[in-house]
């Protein structure tokens, strides 16, 4: 069960998940690609000594899995009464802000985030400070959808 769901009050649903740009997975996947890399050159034959070699492409391939995962457990909601972010694997460091605390919804993009399409969705709080959704596909529309629902 994903951390949002679990702590929905009883009159409480979901009305936006937030998913991540591709682009965010692109690390992740790049590490794994160089530890394959350094896998084959692990198992290939050859007259060199490999033998501190391997804890080179174990500590690669665990790093590479610690990234994806770090991704893969993100967690962004709009629901009908608060903004939540979840993040973390083992240890869960979670944001909330009720909808009728936030004063301003705010995107920021960079000129790679125009060109690609993602950016981060920042919300503003009375007395809480900022909350803000990370790289996220199509900011605009997520913009939209939360004005929609915090507005109401």
């Amino acid at each position: 069960m994903s951390y949002v769901k679990g702590t929905l009050q009883s009159d409480e649903k979901i009305e936006l998940w937030v998913r991540l740009h591709w682009i965010n997975y692109l690390y992740a996947f790049g590490i794994l690609f160089v530890s394959l890399l350094l896998w084959i050159y692990y198992i290939t034959p050859g007259s060199y000594n490999k033998s501190d070699f391997f804890w080179l492409v174990v500590f690669s391939a665990g790093w590479g899995i610690y990234e994806f995962l770090k991704l893969w457990t993100r967690e962004m909601a709009v629901t009908n009464k608060r903004v939540v972010v979840r993040k973390g694997i083992i240890s869960i460091d979670s944001d909330e802000i009720k909808n009728l605390k936030i004063e301003g919804i705010e995107v920021e993009q960079t000129v790679l985030g125009r060109i690609l399409g993602y950016g981060n969705v920042c919300f503003g709080g009375v007395g809480v400070g900022r909350l803000v959704f990370e790289n996220v596909d199509k900011p605009w529309e997520v913009k939209r959808k939360a004005e929609e629902i915090v507005g109401d």
